[in-house]
């Protein structure tokens, strides 16, 4: 299923589960430079690494969060 979100989807779903875990409703939460370099630094991408997309990050951010049931469920 996430991975055949496209990137707009992809985001947009990672987003929604941010904001709805977020205590502070004014914190931004549309994608943005500062969101993709602390994701990528969460999950220790390599700067020599080749670039993947914003939605491919995104997708594999959702799969991560997948694994615990609460947010799986947040999710779907």
């Amino acid at each position: 299923m996430i991975h055949n979100l496209d990137d707009t989807r992809a985001r947009q779903i990672l987003a929604a589960v941010v904001r709805s875990r977020i205590a502070e409703p004014r914190v931004p939460t549309d994608w943005s430079p500062a969101l993709g370099q602390a994701l990528a630094g969460q999950f220790e991408a390599q700067p020599e690494s080749p670039a993947v997309s914003e939605g491919e990050l995104a997708r594999q951010a959702l799969l991560v969060l997948a694994d615990d049931p609460e947010m799986r469920r947040a999710i779907e």
